[in-house]
């Protein structure tokens, strides 16, 4: 019997399994997503901040970048800077995501605002602006709207780095920056 007649037998079989599940998981009424992100990003050890905390959380710092068009803080450029060699030392990043997920407290960062990819790793505290009217109730409609974009680079940043793998011990700030602020 040929793969054909297999194919056309299987076909008009009167057997029909059962119906495929419905895989449409986006939020049909998406309420309460500021909320939903705000629990979550707080339980992944996130602090969400007002202007004024993100001001006097920058003047505490020696080596402050601010590539936020949503927050006033003249802090320093990244002009004449060539390499991501030379960001070693940057103490405070204040940044502009894209947008959050509600489900996980995630943000979504894209190439357009980090004019080097290391910039968000190699902090050593990172501030991330968010605009409340982009927040998604899920990673399902998350990646919906990436697909949707065109971006060459792009991370979801949940939380400070933290691990424990070391010896069972939680190390934060161990692959990358030790406090995450967000600002609405």
């Amino acid at each position: 019997m040929s793969r054909k007649d297999i194919l056309q037998s299987l076909e008009s079989s009167p057997f029909k399994g059962p119906a495929l599940p419905d895989f449409n998981f986006g939020v049909k009424n998406p309420t309460n997503l500021l909320e939903r992100f705000i629990a979550s990003a707080k339980a992944s050890a996130s602090h969400i901040l007002d202007e004024n905390a993100v001001q006097n959380l920058a003047a505490k710092y020696h080596r402050v970048i601010n590539l936020s068009n949503q927050i006033e803080y003249q802090g320093q450029t990244l002009e004449g800077i060539q390499s991501p060699y030379e960001l070693n030392d940057i103490d405070l990043l204040i940044m502009d995501g894209v947008f959050g997920v509600a489900e996980n407290g995630a943000i979504w960062v894209g190439t357009d605002s980090l004019p080097f990819r290391v910039l968000p790793f190699i902090a050593e505290h990172l501030v991330i602006c968010i605009k409340k009217e982009n927040l998604v109730a899920n990673m399902h409609d998350a990646y919906a709207k990436i697909q949707s974009d065109d971006y060459g680079f792009g991370v979801f940043i949940a939380g400070p780095s933290k691990t424990a793998d070391i010896e069972q011990s939680l190390v934060i700030g161990a692959q990358g920056p030790r406090s995450l602020g967000i600002l609405f």
